[in-house]
């Protein structure tokens, strides 16, 4: 006869019982009651430690069980019942190391979307539609036109140099120069590229000027802006993808107040801006006359998007533009339309 615990289903409650073996089964017995349990009805043997076995009884849940800390009673419940499915301990702490092993992945994996959000949403960024990506710059662009001082004379011919060059056909580039003490210029999803007239005061020749504004329409043209704006709102550039609706995106032009390009965009806005001004046949070194004139009046920007972004201008990349056009001839003669456009626009 054995000791133990007996949790009897029926009317859910625990007793401390006696157990002993028959020919049928065991029997589990109390002063309050006795039950017989015949052999069929075992369930699952399911051991606690190296003396405790827990026994469910029934086929059904919720189950009986009884619970027995003797090893005399576990060696002969294993003898007459061969055909149990046993459970060990260790089995059980295996399923605990598996649910907490699947607990910690889902952790590291939401870890790891929150982390990786401003690349995928750089990603998706490529999928936003042109009409949406217009209607994104164009709200910045309203929400803040008031706040600059416009150059309308200035505006004008700028954009008369700039349809003299074959830039873009993919979006409607629209330059606005506005009054600044601040070297800067950035361009905004879909087409609008503001210039800040202080740049333009210490430029030299057409060829920086064109080489400025093929910067800009690179940045344009590849979509940098709306990857800007997709790493920094990441979580609603991928929700707009997923439903399909970008008027989340088309409010949120406060964000542009926060964004940056990061260096691999600005380096392939240089190369874009540099074939851009080889297709036009506008002299390439204007490049490398603008980054030189940039570094050396390198200042703080305003929080808008910066044409130096985070990173400072450095060698680097006046040595990439040098390299690109090494060798090569691109001495081409000026365009005297050019020049003479350039000239209202440089007094």
């Amino acid at each position: 006869m054995y000791k133990g615990t007996f949790y009897d289903k029926n009317i859910r409650q625990k007793f401390s019982i006696s157990v002993r073996f028959t020919d049928y089964g065991f029997e589990v017995f109390s002063p309050e009651f006795i039950t017989k349990v015949n052999s069929s009805d075992v369930y699952v043997f399911d051991e606690k430690d190296k003396n405790t076995v827990v026994v469910k009884i029934g086929n059904d849940f919720p189950f009986s069980v009884l619970e027995v800390s003797d090893l005399g009673f576990k060696e002969t419940l294993y003898r007459k019942y061969p055909q149990v499915q046993v459970k060990k301990n260790h089995e059980s702490k295996g399923y605990m190391v598996l649910l907490t092993s699947v607990l910690v992945g889902l952790l590291v994996l939401v870890i790891g979307i929150i982390y990786a959000m401003p690349s995928i949403g750089e990603f998706v960024a490529t999928f936003v539609p042109k009409e949406a990506e217009i209607k994104i710059g164009q709200n910045y662009y309203d929400s803040y036109k008031y706040s600059f001082k416009i150059d309308t004379a200035k505006t004008r011919v700028a954009n008369e140099i700039f349809k003299a060059l074959d830039y873009s056909k993919e979006y409607p580039l629209e330059i606005t120069v506005v009054h600044d003490d601040i070297k800067n210029a950035f361009a905004l999803p879909g087409g609008h590229i503001v210039v800040y007239d202080r740049i333009l005061k210490d430029m030299k020749t057409a060829e920086e000027f064109a080489a400025l504004i093929a910067h800009e329409s690179s940045h344009v043209n590849h979509r940098h802006a709306t990857k800007a704006l997709g790493r920094t709102a990441g979580r609603s550039m991928v929700l707009s993808w997923i439903f399909g609706n970008y008027d989340g995106l088309i409010q949120i032009s406060q964000e542009f107040l926060r964004i940056s390009y990061t260096r691999e965009l600005e380096e392939d806005a240089d190369r874009s801006g540099l074939e851009l001004m080889v297709k036009n046949k506008v002299n390439p070194k204007g490049m490398i006359a603008l980054l030189e004139n940039l570094k050396q009046g390198d200042e703080l920007v305003p929080k808008a998007m910066k044409y130096t972004s985070t990173h400072p201008l450095t060698e680097d990349r006046i040595n990439m533009v040098a390299t690109l056009i090494k060798g090569k001839n691109y001495d081409f003669p000026k365009n005297p339309a050019l020049e003479k456009v350039w000239e209202k626009l440089k007094y």
